[in-house]
């Protein structure tokens, strides 16, 4: 296996991934246009034209509002004892950029931003707060990244603490990708190893260390404001 199909399963974009995906669509978009059709020709009656427009139509419709979602639908990024690999939240006309270039390349090159950590000279970890269900607050990790003079990029991290309906220390409803509190303090802890300083000016990966703090009620008590 190449270094780009090894990278492609990685990161979970790659030719044959949309290949699958088109193909799911294309059959639950001909299932849905024969019921719509069957359903209207038992009022006009049945028509040869008439399914084939509805199954046509429900094709285009899966095609075009599922196949994006399937294409870097957040932050992706990978991290390695040589590069930070980012694909960064695209625009659903990026994405489409991304799945054309992809069916005729097989690569993500021009979508992948690679960061040598050697090039990386230090960090910054803090927390957005966004206002989450029952007045309660919903608590995303980030790590901004500084690089060559003045470059800098931000990962995203999605702690289990965000779940639907509890966004609190104790847990909640887990997403795919969410990172516990030993994965957060730990993907610190690798760049520290790497001999890059990670600042942590509100002292929260001392917090997630500790598992007798409530890490929402930690947070809480630090007063962030609320990005709605």
């Amino acid at each position: 296996m190449t270094k780009e199909k090894r990278e492609f399963k990685k990161l979970n974009i790659s030719r044959k991934k949309i290949l699958q995906n088109f193909m799911v669509e294309l059959f639950c978009g001909a299932i849905m246009g024969f019921a719509c059709a069957k359903a209207i020709g038992s009022v006009i009656g049945d028509d040869d034209g008439l399914y084939t427009i509805c199954i046509l139509i429900f094709i285009a419709m899966c095609i075009l509002l599922w196949m994006p979602i399937f294409v870097a639908n957040a932050q992706i990024y990978d991290i390695n004892e040589k590069s930070v690999k980012v694909i960064p939240k695209l625009s659903v006309i990026k994405k489409w950029k991304m799945i054309f270039h992809i069916l005729l390349n097989d690569d993500i090159e021009p979508f992948l931003n690679v960061i040598p950590l050697t090039s990386i000279r230090y960090g910054t970890f803090h927390v957005d707060r966004h206002a989450g269900t029952w007045a309660m607050s919903r608590y995303s990790y980030m790590l901004t990244l500084y690089y060559d003079a003045k470059d800098h990029i931000t990962l995203y991290i999605n702690p289990k603490e965000n779940g639907i309906l509890m966004p609190s220390g104790k847990g909640g409803y887990l997403f795919t990708g969410c990172q516990s509190r030993k994965d957060i303090c730990n993907l610190v802890h690798f760049f520290e190893m790497n001999q890059i300083t990670i600042e942590d000016p509100f002292h929260i990966v001392d917090a997630l260390k500790n598992p007798d703090i409530v890490i929402y009620d930690y947070l809480e008590s630090l007063n962030i404001k609320v990005r709605y």
